[in-house]
């Protein structure tokens, strides 16, 4: 894996990097009086009668592409981290998948759906794909790609089967990850391999704390619905209490304590106090444990340059803008003050 191809897109990266909306920038689009006039501002090109036919779907859109073609660019230039690039990519395929699952299980939506733009790279054609007429047809359509083995044989009569598929989806992605560490140079593969573990201990939180609040699971088998692999394992044991309380409060202060720990000290960051655990609700926890992976992604980006972990974490510092930007959006689309916008920012 050649230095000076790694120096050269970290470079690019860092460029890029300077160009996001963060912070002060954030806060001038809080000052927009519309929707539109937010998607307008980062893109001109949206006409208005696209903005008045559904502003969140085309902006969400229009910024995926973007950042599709960011990667894409990069994979151009390298060959050495082709391996790596296709995965991320393969991220945004996913998002494609996840959207016909939904279409094949509830055919009402078809006609809705909007697809991201991954040509070349694309291991099937989402179109075709949307026109199966069940989960069955879905799998047989799939056999021939990476996806093979995400559509079980009678998932159709499952509960929820559209979770169970995306949650086998968002496990695959994460596990091609640790599997990609084998293939790397020993110093990118330790940094990597680092890189997924921290990462991966609160991402599996914030599954864990939505199975809590949405999903009727079998405690004994979340081992089942959350990130694993052989270079991670995965300890049940700190996270069954959390299945056996009822209030907010009390799920909330039984988060075992070293990842307590970090969130409260990334609360206090940005609040200038602890949280109030008589006061503070889930959905303010979550907000927190995502800008601890914005630290996290921030912290490996910079200090980390000669790895490869500067491409993921630009990966997912990307992501983190677009669900800023797209919070902003939707928030003056529903008639959210200012103040309550701001709070769902990460």
């Amino acid at each position: 894996m050649n230095t000076t191809e790694i120096h050269a897109i970290n470079a690019k990266l860092r460029a890029l990097k300077s160009t996001f909306f963060d912070g002060d920038a954030l806060n001038r689009l809080l000052s927009a009086r519309s929707a539109e006039e937010v998607a307008i501002h980062i893109f001109p090109e949206i006409v208005i009668s696209e903005v008045a036919v559904n502003v969140v779907t085309e902006f969400e859109i229009k910024l995926y592409n973007n950042s599709i073609q960011t990667f894409k660019k990069i994979l151009k230039f390298s060959n050495s981290m082709r391996p790596l690039l296709l995965i991320l990519i393969r991220r945004f395929e996913i998002a494609n998948l996840k959207k016909i699952v939904k279409a094949v299980i509830f055919p009402r939506f078809k006609g809705e759906v909007r697809f991201l733009d991954i040509s070349p790279y694309a291991s099937f054609d989402p179109r075709e794909a949307i026109r199966c007429n069940n989960l069955n047809e879905l799998s047989d359509f799939l056999s021939s790609t990476h996806y093979k083995n995400i559509i079980l044989p009678n998932m159709a009569e499952m509960k929820n089967p559209a979770f169970v598929i995306e949650n086998n989806l968002d496990k695959m992605y994460y596990s091609d990850l640790f599997d990609l560490c084998d293939n790397l140079p020993a110093h990118h593969s330790r940094v990597l391999e680092k890189f997924l573990k921290e990462e991966t201990r609160f991402i599996n939180l914030l599954w864990i704390l939505r199975l809590k609040r949405y999903y009727d699971i079998d405690v004994k088998e979340l081992k089942n619905w959350v990130i694993h692999h052989k270079k991670c394992p995965f300890n049940a044991s700190p996270y069954l209490s959390l299945f056996e309380l009822k209030y907010e409060d009390e799920i909330i202060s039984n988060i075992p304590s070293d990842l307590l720990r970090i969130i409260e000290k990334v609360y206090l960051e940005s609040h200038g106090m602890l949280p109030d655990y008589d006061k503070i609700t889930l959905a303010e926890i979550e907000i927190t444990i995502n800008k601890v992976l914005k630290k996290i992604y921030s912290r490996y980006f910079y200090q980390k340059y000669l790895s490869v972990t500067p491409i993921l974490s630009f990966f997912g510092l990307k992501l983190i803008e677009i669900t800023n930007l797209n919070s902003i959006v939707e928030g003056f689309r529903f008639n959210l003050n200012r103040e309550d916008i701001r709070k769902m920012i990460i």
